[in-house]
């Protein structure tokens, strides 16, 4: 029985020796290459210490950054205003935001859009944006971080401007809308074996 013992002990020496011989290869083979079925020589090539060709062991940890957390707040003049969580992966911009948020309301005025950046813990600055710029590509597109708010701001003619454009959009001036009274005139009769309630 002792026999059976020792003989259990000098296996799993050698199975780790062997696995540890396996890991160096592995190594070797990350960081150098093949060339002609044999791993490269430090004689014939150049290598650079790599940080990046690691090999993975069980056991071992691996924490990676999850970047910047937190939200940011829209509100003003845009289809839904709210608290927005900021991208896991990625960077969220200002323009991202906004097409988030639904885009910018018929009263909104884009070269009114204000950035309100948290600076210390009691102090904030406040900007002016143009996000029609940044639309048009005249300016850069903003980089948004935690806890900045966006208000898109309107005027006082942004509402008789909007019921201008409303009253004079194409439906309600000199276009009308098919029916069911006008469609087989237009498009012909719907076709046959189509039953309708």
């Amino acid at each position: 029985l002792l026999k059976i013992d020792y003989t259990i002990k000098q296996t799993e020496k050698i199975i780790k020796k062997n696995t540890l011989k396996k890991d160096g290869l592995m190594q070797d083979l990350f960081t150098k290459g093949i060339e002609k079925g044999n791993i490269r020589s430090e004689k014939t090539h150049k290598f650079k210490d790599s940080s990046l060709n690691i090999v993975i062991k069980p056991g071992d940890a691996i924490y990676c950054d999850s970047g910047d957390v937190g939200v940011v707040y829209i509100d003003g003049e845009i289809s839904r205003p709210g608290v927005y969580n900021l991208p896991t992966a990625g960077r969220l911009t200002l323009s991202r935001l906004v097409a988030a948020a639904g885009g910018v309301s018929e009263l909104a005025i884009p070269e009114r859009c204000d950035l309100i950046r948290r600076l210390d813990s009691d102090k904030e600055a406040c900007v002016r944006i143009s996000l029609l710029a940044i639309r048009n590509r005249g300016e850069p597109d903003l980089f948004l971080k935690r806890d900045d708010h966006i208000i898109v701001g309107t005027n006082f003619w942004a509402l008789p401007l909007s019921r201008v454009r409303r009253d004079l959009s194409f439906p309600n001036s000199i276009g009308f809308q098919l029916d069911r009274n006008f469609g087989n005139d237009v498009f012909g009769a719907p076709p046959s074996g189509i039953t309708t309630n």
